[in-house]
């Protein structure tokens, strides 16, 4: 279970979301430095879906650019009974009005963006 959630925080990462810490630099040292800006999906700005895959609730996933809005702008949802193709994720909205209804149905705890750091994906 550690190595589907390390995926997770790896997928988070290399979409630009919740990009924190350490980058190589050219030659190969640790350079420390925080990124500009980051974004996440926004299921608020999509027609979201959840679908059954096997005994999974799962969430339909949106990589077109009009999907994503800065981190500053979301709060997530975790631990709640919607899980990503590789285990469980935070779900991002936009709107607090869809994250109180997602946690209505679907349970989770609502969490500021920002907030999220490493620890909180490894603890999914």
């Amino acid at each position: 279970m550690a190595s589907r959630r390390l995926a997770v925080a790896n997928q988070c990462v290399r979409r630009g979301g919740l990009a924190r810490g350490r980058r190589l630099s050219r030659r190969g040292d640790r350079v420390d430095r925080a990124p500009l800006a980051t974004f996440l999906t926004d299921y608020s700005l999509v027609d979201q879906e959840v679908f059954e895959e096997g005994s999974d609730a799962m969430f339909s996933s949106h990589v077109e650019r009009e999907a994503f809005s800065r981190t500053t702008d979301l709060t997530v949802v975790a631990r709640s009974e919607v899980v990503g193709a590789m285990g469980p994720e935070l779900i991002p909205f936009g709107e607090e009005g869809d994250v109180d209804a997602f946690v209505e149905e679907y349970g989770g705890e609502p969490m500021s963006a920002e907030d999220v750091e490493r620890s909180t994906l490894e603890a999914l």
